[in-house]
């Protein structure tokens, strides 16, 4: 058993009150770099118990997994469970079918490539909307985990122990190298990915070997620098930070010496403040629940979020981070010790099996629910048509090959291409209807969409790659599928970019970029239309929300009415006319070129925008249309 030491305690305070003020958007600009500071403990921790097993010969696999799971299981699994039974009632059928998939591969520890390959960047706005991301890190540790002890085991058994150090060397310059590299040109998998984090596990890992330092000044000094290496990225990081590469050292490296300024000799006390400042009760508290505190904010914040709770309320997100406290500490009274103490499933076997057990039905209700059952059978028939057509939605793919293009078939195969439609989801969520309104024309279309980037040339993509529109000129002019090409649809959210509303596109010229987007594609010699955004909601209204809980309401005796008048009045007012603006600048100087507006189509008959429509849904989120609302829009799309 190694020996406790309060400060630790204290840096995971410090570590998940930094994320829960980030996530809460309270005043700290940089504090997702606490979860570099717990990787760092982390390492520390479980590397340390290890080679003190293995050193005494005491290590067994059974053990050290028993363990882990005593430790990281049950809170999350309660957390998760608690997270699919409320998302039942209050998340759309496509979100909740999301929520369910990331929980099939938190069942495999494997929730980080699933966010990876299906949510982009964690830095943007939306990510808040995904109630279990933060499970991204602890599934990375578990992979770090599962592969260190063997590691471990077979040096200590067949290799000289001296080369422990250089091992663990090896691994943190490899890791570290590749997520540099990464950082520059596969973001965000750099971000989720344990190859590009492994580096900060092994270097918690690596401090198991350092000796204590023995000079008191030398102990002061470090651990302030370590502290200021801790506390300066949380304040002066931000979502335009890139991240994690060089940036991450600074975290890192504070952990460390922090971490290494605390292995003291038996008869040198606490001399450093930063030790003692750590150690005070009310951070040690705070790190005792510091896993309970992190499993539950995150869900909390989302769903506070789908209930419109969150808006720009400062005391509605503090609220909220004391309600994730008061579950915390209950979690960590009634779920985490007894667990961790063998108060509960005493036995091994019995933990395992009932572990399994649990994670077993969680895995086949969330498939059940992938497979629209289990969801879909409770509801009537009015709802089971708009949770149908809220998913039906063909996804767009964040990292969509662009060289060569990954086109998506509409209408007629059978044809040489006449039109092609290319933007960001908002042209993946027409898909669907322009695949049916080209098959009725008898007409051959292509689209080419990414969900989160708009496709103008020069513009930068959330991936970190250009996108030229050039290259794709080039490809079309030499396939002979293309050679009967006459129109050319430009589909997108235009004002997420226009307005800069993700931070990965501030200091882009937008009219620039659309202006030269459009000289590169007149050289095909086409028609080239450009579609107006949408009408777009501030968020999931309450009512919309309500829709969904098939307990509470019946769709059909709902009175919709319109929803957020003002912002309508003002909001969508001025975004659209600043598009049209620009459109008309494009429409002006270009030949050959034509704006499209929904806007029209869009108003109901009380001339208002609207969510729903005769008790149907028109949009599948707040600025994505459904198959009903694409439809409403569909006498636009008439090519000759």
């Amino acid at each position: 058993m190694i020996k406790y030491r309060s400060d630790i305690d204290g840096l995971r305070a410090i570590a998940v009150l930094a994320v829960l003020f980030y996530h809460a958007d309270i005043g700290i600009s940089g504090g997702f770099v606490g979860v570099d500071i717990f990787f760092v403990i982390s390492g520390y921790l479980i590397t340390k118990i290890i080679i003190s097993d293995l050193e005494k010969n005491k290590f067994s696999f059974l053990n050290f997994w028993e363990r882990r799971v005593r430790r990281i299981l049950p809170a999350l699994l309660v957390v998760v469970i608690t997270t699919i039974f409320i998302g039942f009632f209050v998340q759309f059928s496509k979100e909740y079918r999301s929520t369910c998939a990331s929980v099939m591969w938190i069942t495999a520890f494997s929730s980080n490539i699933y966010f990876w390959r299906n949510t982009g960047d964690y830095f943007d706005g939306s990510s808040l909307d995904v109630p279990l991301l933060h499970t991204w890190s602890l599934s990375l540790e578990e992979q770090f985990y599962i592969v260190l002890p063997i590691l471990l085991w077979i040096i200590f058994r067949y290799l000289d122990r001296k080369i422990l150090i250089r091992f663990f060397l090896t691994m943190i310059a490899l890791s570290f190298l590749i997520s540099i590299w990464g950082v520059k040109n596969y973001e965000i998998a750099t971000f989720f990915l344990l190859p590009t984090r492994a580096w900060e596990l092994a270097a918690g890992s690596l401090i198991v070997f350092a000796s204590p330092l023995k000079n008191k000044n030398h102990i002061i000094i470090l651990s302030w620098i370590g502290f200021l290496c801790v506390v300066l990225p949380i304040l002066f990081y931000s979502k335009k930070t890139e991240f994690p590469g060089y940036n991450a050292l600074p975290p890192v490296i504070g952990s460390l010496l922090i971490i290494w300024t605390g292995i003291i000799e038996a008869d040198i006390k606490k001399v450093s403040i930063i030790h003692r400042f750590l150690s005070i009760k009310p951070l040690v508290w705070i790190g005792l629940i510091s896993y309970s505190l992190y499993l539950w904010h995150w869900p909390l914040l989302s769903y506070s979020k789908y209930l419109s709770i969150w808006d720009d309320n400062i005391f509605n997100r503090a609220l909220i981070l004391l309600i994730s406290f008061i579950i915390a500490v209950l979690s960590f009274r009634f779920i985490e010790r007894p667990f961790r103490t063998k108060k509960i499933l005493k036995s091994r076997r019995v933990l395992f099996t009932s572990i399994l057990a649990g994670m077993s039905a969680i895995f086949l209700f969330t498939l059940s629910v992938m497979n629209n059952e289990g969801i879909m059978k409770f509801n009537n028939n009015n709802h089971l048509r708009l949770l149908s057509q809220l998913t039906n939605n063909q996804k767009v793919r964040h990292d969509v090959n662009l060289f060569p293009p990954d086109f998506g078939v509409l209408g007629d195969s059978n044809q040489k291409v006449k039109v092609l439609f290319i933007g960001d989801s908002h042209c993946g969520a027409l898909a669907p209807m322009l695949d049916s309104k080209l098959k009725d024309d008898k007409i051959s279309g292509r689209y080419i969409a990414a969900s989160g980037d708009p496709l103008l040339n020069g513009f930068k993509r959330s991936n970190g790659n250009m996108f030229y529109t050039n290259r794709l000129v080039e490809h079309i002019s030499v396939d002979d599928s293309f050679s009967d090409l006459t129109d050319i649809v430009l589909i997108a959210r235009w004002q997420y970019y226009l307005y800069h509303e993700s931070d990965f596109y501030d200091n882009i010229d937008f009219y620039g970029s659309l202006r030269s987007t459009i000289e590169e594609l007149k050289k095909l010699d086409c028609n080239i239309h450009i579609m107006i955004q949408v009408p777009e909601f501030t968020d999931i209204p309450k009512l919309h929300l309500r829709a969904s809980w098939p307990f509470r309401f019946k769709l059909d005796t709902l009175k919709w009415e319109g929803v957020y008048p003002e912002y309508q009045k003002i909001q969508i007012y001025n975004s659209h006319q600043r598009q049209i603006e620009i459109f008309e600048e494009i429409y002006n100087e270009f030949d050959n070129v034509r704006i499209m507006n929904p806007l029209p189509l869009m108003l109901s008959k009380q001339n208002k925008y609207q969510m729903f429509e005769n008790d149907i849904s028109i949009y599948s989120d707040h600025n994505h249309l459904s198959i009903d609302g694409a439809n409403k829009i569909k006498s636009l799309f008439e090519f000759k």
